[in-house]
């Protein structure tokens, strides 16, 4: 069952409030980890597609390209815990 925080997510995104719905995603409790996994990334699909449809290409270009780098990044955290924790025994 979707929380009050996922509710407002919901109707938020259905009305293209992405900002608004983004930032409720960070108030999500912990334990929720995957349902705002999952919200994330159906905001920024939508937004995207959103943005796409209106013509404006740079910053879908832009978007997708931070949204790599973020990946990159999270990529790279876990790669340097991973050495640590081998390095560590």
């Amino acid at each position: 069952m979707l929380s009050n925080y996922g509710l407002q997510i919901v109707q938020l995104t259905a009305s293209r409030k992405f900002e608004e719905a983004l930032t409720l995603c960070k108030l999500l409790p912990p334990e929720d980890a995957a349902l705002r996994a999952n919200k994330e990334d159906d905001i920024h699909r939508r937004l995207d597609i959103m943005i796409f449809s209106s013509a404006k290409y740079l910053p879908v270009q832009l978007l997708f390209y931070l949204d790599i780098q973020r990946e990159i990044f999270i990529l790279d955290i876990l790669d340097l815990l991973y050495l640590t924790a081998v390095v560590a025994y």
